[in-house]
């Protein structure tokens, strides 16, 4: 019997961002990850996953080693800091209630933001990293920057900078992130 070729159309509904994806929605197609492949043949089918009860995760912002102060001209400076290990080029920061973008790094106490503040922020106030969430399959990722991927063997892959949190808990060895490729390996034992 010949092996048909199948095609699987779909249509998604419209987007309201104006409400949290709580999985008590109504079905709504996410970037085609939500869909579960099922059944062979002319049995096919996809079932639509609804997401976990909620996704609220209170994820805290990982302080800067060191001070920093920002002038009107976009310049920040620091003491005791490692902006060439702890920064890249537009990446986010919070300094005094504020957000900036890291424009360039010129050493590990010197670097450019934008906006430039209107009003100076003065030498000594801490710097934060703001943690970015990412999908991780059907689960809820976060670290500093970066990608975290999971492979369908279960191990977890991430490149970046941060410890990595699935759906708000660090894995069982914790897995940090650097430049270079991170590997947890799943142990089902």
């Amino acid at each position: 019997m010949p092996i048909k070729d199948q095609r699987v159309y779909w249509r998604p509904r419209a987007y309201k961002p104006n409400i949290p994806y709580t999985g008590d929605n109504a079905d709504y197609i996410f970037k085609g990850l939500n869909l579960i492949p099922n059944g062979t043949g002319a049995d096919f089918y996809y079932r639509m996953f609804r997401g976990i009860e909620t996704q609220n995760q209170t994820v805290a912002d990982v302080a800067m080693t060191g001070t920093v102060g920002i002038a009107t001209t976009g310049v920040m400076t620091g003491v005791g800091t490692v902006f060439k290990q702890q920064l890249v080029p537009g990446q986010w920061i919070l300094v005094g209630g504020l957000i900036f973008n890291v424009r360039t790094i010129a050493s590990d106490t010197s670097a450019t933001v934008s906006p430039a503040p209107s009003v100076a922020i003065p030498a000594g106030t801490m710097a934060y990293l703001p943690q970015t969430l990412v999908t991780v399959d059907k689960d809820l990722g976060n670290l500093i920057r970066g990608s975290i991927v999971r492979y369908p063997n279960g191990n977890v892959f991430a490149v970046g900078y941060g410890t990595v949190y699935l759906n708000g808990s660090a894995l069982s060895s914790s897995l940090v992130a650097s430049k270079r490729l991170s590997v947890a390996v799943l142990n089902p034992g």
